[in-house]
């Protein structure tokens, strides 16, 4: 029930604000439109992204990032040392709507939002191996790494995931240290840059094993399949925090 609520919950989140932006053309109030198109990096990789802003304060946006890592862990499991090894490939693109509360100013600098979408994983690959780092002793037998085996799982979650969040943005131009250094007068590039920071989270459903391989003595192992599985899916959520930096081009 729980598991249900917390869906329902993001998934409304997550049209609210688009939906609000599809009606932004019955508002009367006029300003000027915006394009930001930049570059992005965070927990999704890196990535490119667009914005564009409406009337009043609302924007909607679409970004495509890829992720591409592999990381390495000791860790001690009772009196063994264990080597995990983690590999993730993700690519994704997604659209996202955004209300501003304010936006950035000469008197406030620093812009807030709230921002909610959808994503939607083209790639999503995710695997784990782990190994004895040393030598096990076994009554008065030795055995090296591979000869006592290892534990590989693959990990697969939902494609599409809802998102809700927060981010700030600031305009270059609107920091007063830069204007009083004449920044843009010597370079009037830099008038049209801003940074951009998001955080918040991705509902990505229970996270499940497609594939579990356990070799050697470590093979009975492959009947715990179902508990990791059940660990597994108490994680639900997928953190984000990204950085863009863009440049914005005035479109009337």
């Amino acid at each position: 029930m729980r598991t249900h609520f917390v869906t329902k919950l993001l998934m409304l989140g997550s049209f609210a604000v688009l939906l609000l932006s599809g009606l932004e053309s019955h508002a009367q109030m006029r300003t000027r439109k915006q394009l930001h198109t930049g570059i992005k990096i965070g927990s999704q990789g890196i990535g490119i992204e667009v914005e564009k802003s409406l009337r009043n304060n609302f924007a909607i946006s679409a970004n495509v990032n890829y992720l591409n890592i592999s990381l390495q862990k000791d860790k001690d499991v009772l009196k063994y040392n264990i080597l995990a090894q983690v590999e993730a490939e993700t690519l994704s693109a997604g659209v996202f709507g955004h209300y501003y509360f304010h936006k950035s100013s000469r008197h406030a600098p620093l812009s807030l939002k709230a921002t909610a979408g959808i994503n939607y994983n083209l790639i999503n690959n995710y695997a784990v191996k782990g190994i004895n780092d040393n030598n096990v002793n076994i009554g008065e037998m030795t055995l090296t790494p591979e000869e006592m085996g290892y534990i590989a799982v693959q990990v697969n979650t939902s494609q599409v995931m809802p998102y809700l969040g927060i981010g700030s943005s600031v305009e270059l131009v609107n920091i007063r240290a830069l204007r009083r250094k004449h920044w843009f007068i010597l370079n009037p590039f830099l008038k049209n840059l801003g940074l951009n920071l998001d955080v918040g989270a991705f509902y990505h459903g229970k996270a499940s094993i497609t594939d579990m391989e356990a070799t050697n003595y470590l093979s009975p192992n492959v009947s715990q399949e179902a508990v990791l599985n059940d660990n597994l899916s108490q994680y639900r959520l997928y953190p984000n925090l990204a950085l863009r930096i863009h440049y914005t081009f005035n479109l009337f």
